[in-house]
């Protein structure tokens, strides 16, 4: 067989390699946000929720430049016979929630985890924690509202001629307490702390577990940084990917 010239090998320049991120998680918890961020360096302030949306970003594989794809998923149970489609070939899958909203948190072991696990089961995955610039916030406010509701109660109470001053006190200081660590709420807007998200990590055995805001860019580097080394330990271990994503839809 006739061989190829060096000079029209050169014209046909070889491929980088890439490597396939899916990101998954419950609708409107950061998920694209963080996407945005990481690709384009700009917060997006509009809302638009997804339904499935590629990005990506040159990045450096054992040094050598590789193109990182990044798979934004829908997060709503519409698409929960589509979704799986997008995990085909994935190297590494990451797994969101909202610091803000419990039920998201939540969901991690009730529905992300055993779906990455069942289409996924060998690819590596992380757990994200998303918006952790709200956690101020939402406790300032929580706090404030208990206040309230004390101040509330305890004019309501004295109209009956009970005098309950040192317990309104002791009331205040208990519902401060709990608004701070954000686990007394009676809605979805519990504060996920720090521990809560490091427990759920170990509990479904994950490769890394990161916090981040795509707000004030706090650790959105460094959740690819390590994804990507997900990736890399994994191929010095087994070799390159081949298909370890089991589509049984």
């Amino acid at each position: 067989m006739e061989r190829i010239p060096n000079d029209v090998k050169g014209a046909f320049p070889e491929q980088q390699p890439k490597i396939k991120c899916v990101i998954v998680g419950d609708g409107g918890c950061g998920k694209t946000s963080m996407l945005v961020v990481y690709t384009e360096g700009e917060f997006p302030e509009v809302y638009t929720p997804t339904v499935f949306e590629n990005y990506s970003r040159e990045v450096e594989l054992n040094r050598k430049k590789a193109v990182l794809t990044l798979w934004d998923t829908a997060g709503q149970e519409d698409y929960d016979r589509l979704r799986p489609l997008s995990y085909n070939n994935a190297d590494i899958i990451i797994i969101c929630y909202d610091v803000t909203n419990l039920s998201s948190f939540q969901n991690v072991e009730i529905r992300w985890s055993p779906e990455i696990r069942h289409f996924c089961p060998h690819t590596p995955t992380m757990l994200v924690a998303c918006k952790t610039d709200l956690r101020s916030q939402v406790n300032s406010d929580s706090i404030s509202n208990s206040m309230t509701r004390s101040a509330s109660m305890a004019t309501t109470l004295t109209t009956t001629g009970v005098d309950l001053t040192e317990m309104t006190s002791s009331t205040l200081s208990v519902n401060s307490v709990r608004a701070e660590d954000g686990t007394d709420r009676h809605d979805d807007q519990a504060i996920v702390t720090t521990e809560m998200g490091e427990k759920m990590s170990k509990h479904i055995n994950v490769n890394h577990f990161v916090e981040c805001s795509a707000k004030d860019g706090t650790n959105i580097e460094q959740v690819f940084k390590l994804a990507i080394e997900c990736v890399i330990k994994r191929e010095a271990k087994v070799g390159p990917k081949n298909c370890c994503c089991c589509l049984l839809l």
